[in-house]
């Protein structure tokens, strides 16, 4: 189960978890975004060298952008306020 939820590095292979249309992230900037892509840059360079940086990912899409996108659907007013955390993150990344 521990390999299951973070999972060791795939021998040069590329197989990360893309963004899907259910991706906070996404869904907040826009899937054209040049913000995703320097996050996404982040979480491949950075985060998934640490075991703690893989369990950050794996609490993101198991917990955090579910949670995060359900509270975006019953309230849509959300999505400005949510996109201005996510630009405010993104820079200090």
């Amino acid at each position: 189960m521990f390999r299951k939820l973070f999972p060791a590095e795939n021998g040069g292979s590329n197989s990360s978890p893309k963004p899907s249309p259910g991706c906070f992230v996404d869904v907040v900037t826009g899937s054209d975004s040049p913000l995703l892509g320097k996050l996404r840059r982040y979480r491949e360079l950075t985060l998934r060298r640490s075991l703690l940086g893989r369990g950050c990912i794996a609490a993101y899409y198991a917990l955090i952008s579910p949670l995060l996108l359900l509270t975006l659907r019953s309230c849509p007013s959300l999505r400005t306020p949510y996109r201005r955390v996510v630009y405010l993150i993104a820079d200090r990344v």
